[in-house]
């Protein structure tokens, strides 16, 4: 027999209503009140359908019914609001109303079913005015959620086909660089895999449960390529990220990984590639071509290091590092940040859940180069009009790293504060890892640079001042347009990760930083002539894993050529390449496979010794596409957008039936 299910301590059975306290008081949550109301349901016995139908009535008084409002059909992320902010709140609450009724609608009373349908209704037409763009990818799979489920309970086909059109333009805006614009996310990437996952499982259309497979197949795919198994956290960069998944105070992703797949949620070939993969090996993944936007990740056995070519968002983790602890001893995180007015965790207000713990945000544009370990970065306070009275560049390693000594060029450091020359070589050392740092280039906005080396509440933090005063400055020279620019005031450096080396730690320091040879070259700065005229920056590290260089322009801010890997996917068992704009017939190898086609764009995955293998087509009129594992080549009859998968002998071919659904 079900049992009830047990009531959280935080429900208030006053308001019917989950609450939340923060520093800032009580507030009683809509989504997750929502979330519980549809457990219950799905639970079913008497006392739950009881509480559930109160619960639900509590959640329908916080949506907008006003038909003249802006925002009608939406809801209240707080009951305490008293207008609609977040415009996310009505996916978040339709993601669990819309299934509920599928599954279970009519466990409920006549009355409180017609309430739900009229507000599913309601929010549906809200969700379509709001037409959220495509690289906002978790409310993206939301959106797409709840529009095909909701269309389909309520028998509108323009909510439908509206639903099914988002998540084909998605598939098509993703696959023409690689990856969704919010990437590798700890948070954001299991929203948006849950989301596709109860679509898949629960849509009538198949057009529409294909092109969630493909997308849930990439986001499952990278996701297993960024598993670091020494740490079993998601290697970086972050498109966006918070900050207890930062300090180790959530689960590892490992464990949810491994859950979607005890689930069925993700297909189990992804177990097996990931079980497959190398533990030393280096994942790019384009983003966003247009805005060279991509991400490079390498991981070995005791760390990993990753970074973006380009920052994206302020709870973004532009470049990271995942360090293994030694023998009991915790993991850490070694990142890095663009701070204004010496704001820490805890200085930043996160209104989703009403507290001040969940960011330290980025306040400035990033840009950066990777090869292997070792990343040449560019970190700039954002272009406009600034105002502030202290700008910094912050490298962070958390408390939970054992750093058992640091080096200040070529000699160990004593206590701490301690105020370092600009320019000096850094040294953070483990028992297992040494950090290396240098700022190549800092700006001087009126007053000489500073790096300051010291302790913020238990993290070690090299502080990088661009600029630091008493009082707020106004910087007219930084905004443009504007009359006194002249290029962003760009800290660049270089940071690397080497393994220890069994030498005595004075000499591994020396030896490692022996054998780089580093170069930055800034052009002077002036206003422009012109107005693509540039302003370049270059900066090379030679040594003796070959060298690397970052080459960009101040002025814009951007890359002066596009970034090696800025679109597809190269990683070990699998790659895609987009060839849907060329006529000509191209190749593409994973190990000892290679796959032929025109006019296509291709994800493919296979694990080595296996006949098993996995492609993924994205393109609307792809040409012929063959596969030859060995010495047997088959056809691949996709002539859309579609899934083939070959298993135990047979190949199996899913595919859309319209590119233009």
């Amino acid at each position: 027999m079900t049992a009830p299910l047990p009531v959280p301590k935080e429900f208030d059975r006053v308001r019917n209503l989950l609450a939340h306290a923060t520093e800032h008081g009580t507030f009683h949550e809509t989504r997750r009140s929502c979330r519980f109301a549809c457990d219950l349901v799905a639970n079913g016995t008497d006392r739950d359908l009881v509480l559930a139908q109160e619960i639900l009535a509590a959640v329908l008084a916080c949506q907008v019914t006003n038909p003249t409002d802006v925002h009608a059909g939406n809801f209240l992320w707080m009951a305490e609001d008293d207008r609609i902010e977040d415009l996310n709140a009505v996916v978040f609450c339709l993601e669990h109303l819309v299934p509920m009724m599928l599954r279970h609608g009519d466990r409920l009373p006549m009355d409180t079913c017609a309430g739900v349908l009229d507000a599913i209704r309601l929010g549906l037409e809200e969700v379509l005015r709001l037409d959220v763009w495509i690289g906002y990818s978790n409310i993206t799979a939301l959106s797409v959620l709840c529009c095909c489920l909701g269309g389909e309970l309520l028998g509108r086909t323009e909510i439908l086909n509206a639903g099914r059109a988002k998540l084909e333009a998605w598939v098509g805006f993703t696959a023409e660089s690689g990856h969704v614009l919010e990437f590798n996310s700890p948070t954001y990437a299991a929203v948006s895999i849950r989301a596709l996952g109860r679509l898949r499982s629960l849509v009538v259309c198949p057009d529409t449960a294909i092109l969630a497979d493909m997308m849930l197949w990439r986001l499952g795919l990278s996701y297993a390529l960024h598993l670091h198994r020494a740490t079993g956290r998601l290697a970086g960069p972050h498109g966006r990220a918070y900050q207890p998944s930062i300090d180790g105070e959530t689960p590892p992703e490992a464990e949810m990984f491994a859950e979607w797949l005890n689930t069925g949620l993700l297909p189990g070939w992804l177990g097996e590639l990931y079980g497959a993969l190398p533990d030393r090996r280096e994942v790019r993944e384009g983003i966003l071509a247009s805005e060279q936007i991509a991400m490079h990740t390498t991981l070995e056995p005791g760390f990993a290091v990753g970074s973006v070519t380009r920052s994206v968002h302020p709870q973004g983790n532009a470049v990271i590092g995942h360090l293994q602890g030694a023998g009991d001893a915790p993991d850490g995180v070694l990142y890095a940040r663009h701070i204004l007015d010496d704001k820490w965790l805890g200085d930043f207000y996160h209104a989703t859940d009403r507290s001040h713990s969940r960011n330290l945000m980025d306040e400035g544009d990033f840009l950066g180069i990777q090869h292997g370990t070792t990343v040449l970065g560019a970190y700039a306070p954002h272009a406009g009009r600034a105002a502030f009275r202290s700008s910094r560049t912050a490298f962070i390693w958390t408390q939970q790293v054992a750093v058992t000594s640091v080096y200040v060029n070529d000699e160990p450091v004593g206590n701490l504060p301690q105020t370092v020359v600009p320019g000096s070589r850094l040294t953070v050392c483990t028992d297992r890892v040494l950090c290396l740092l240098q700022p190549l280039h800092l700006p001087d906005l009126l007053q000489p640079a500073t790096v300051e080396l010291h302790r913020r509440g238990g993290d070690l933090v090299c502080d990088i001042y661009h600029y630091r005063a008493k009082d707020t400055k106004r910087f007219w020279d930084l905004a443009w347009p504007g009359a006194f620019y002249k290029g962003r005031p760009a800290c660049i450096f270089f940071l690397a990760v080497r393994p220890r080396r069994d030498l005595p730690l004075a000499d591994d320091v020396r030896s490692r930083w022996s054998e780089l040879s580093i170069e930055c070259t800034v052009a002077p700065a002036r206003t422009r002539t012109h107005l693509r005229e540039q302003r370049r920056a270059t900066a090379t590290v030679s040594g003796p894993d070959g060298s690397v260089s970052l080459d960009v322009d101040l002025m814009d801010f951007r890359h002066r050529t596009q970034p090696v890997g800025s679109t597809g996917l190269t990683a070990p068992l699998a790659a895609q390449c987009n060839w849907q704009d060329t006529v000509e017939e191209h190749s593409l190898r994973v190990g000892d496979s290679e796959i032929r086609a025109s006019r296509a764009n291709i994800l493919f995955a296979r694990e080595p010794g296996s006949d098993t293998w996995v492609l993924v087509q994205a393109a609307d009129s792809p040409g012929p596409v063959s596969v030859r594992v060995g010495e047997t080549t088959r056809r691949v009859p996709l002539t859309g957008k579609g899934i083939a998968t070959y298993a135990d002998g047979r190949l199996t071919v899913r595919q859309t039936h319209s590119s233009a659904i």
